[in-house]
């Protein structure tokens, strides 16, 4: 956590902070889920919500580059409980914090594993019949300090 609070500190200014009343509602409806309380830290003291990040191929651990916009925390909670693949994923650990920028409307997610929060890309086609998440097609992108550390800020 303290690599992304210091990658976050070389780009101040860039979006809008959450207020405490915000993290509230987001902890309110995903509490289960281990990443957000670490998550409504980073937006309540950061300026992180509605900044694009652009990352080329090649820092991509998935090949294809990423251009996300961090969501706000409604569009969180609306990814989370009324959307797919966000409703899937949730279930499996995974908080959806960006949403694609360069058209194909794949929502990208952070999931902690071992203390490390990691970022990832599950795309609309990783939904089974079942309305289960197929987790061998989720995309890791990156650590998401290395993320941060790599990315252009726009």
């Amino acid at each position: 956590m303290k690599n992304i609070i210091d990658e976050l500190a070389k780009h101040p200014g860039k979006g809008e902070q959450v207020n405490e009343d915000q993290a509230s509602m987001l902890k309110e409806h995903l509490n289960h889920l281990e990443v957000v309380n670490d998550w409504c830290f980073l937006i309540t003291n950061n300026k992180l919500v509605g900044i694009h990040l652009s990352l080329d191929e090649r820092n991509d651990e998935s090949g294809f580059g990423v251009e996300l916009q961090i969501m706000t925390p409604s569009q969180t909670i609306e990814e989370s409980l009324e959307l797919y693949p966000g409703i899937s994923a949730v279930k499996e650990g995974f908080l959806p914090i960006g949403m694609c920028m360069s058209g194909s409307g794949d929502p990208y997610f952070i999931k902690k594993e071992k203390d490390e929060i990691k970022l990832y890309r599950i795309l609309h086609d990783s939904i089974t019949e079942n309305d289960e998440l197929d987790t061998s097609s989720v995309e890791l992108i990156s650590d998401f300090s290395r993320f941060l550390a790599r990315s252009r800020w726009l």
